[in-house]
């Protein structure tokens, strides 16, 4: 008994029995951080996946106004040469 008593009060003891509590907060701080980094991570590929179906969209509508433009070009060029009658 006496010498559970001398373990108990070296200081050693006393900083690892310290620490314990200290090192179960350090662990359970990193666990929350870790789930709020995996939710993090699940929206982020939602917003990935909603920015690749943009992307598509704008190419799509750049194709289309490409499309556009060319026959602007056409019609111009038709206007230029007086292949065309505007009439009402």
């Amino acid at each position: 008994m006496q010498m559970l008593k001398i373990l108990l009060d070296s200081p050693a003891v006393n900083v690892f029995l310290g620490a314990v509590p200290l090192l179960g907060a350090i662990i359970w701080g990193l666990l929350q951080n870790d789930r709020r980094l995996q939710a993090l991570d699940k929206r982020m590929d939602g917003v990935d996946q909603r920015l690749g179906r943009m992307e598509m969209r704008i190419d799509s509508i750049d194709n289309k106004l490409a499309v556009v433009s060319e026959r602007l070009v056409k019609v111009e060029t038709k206007l230029e040469g007086g292949h065309v009658v505007l009439s009402r």
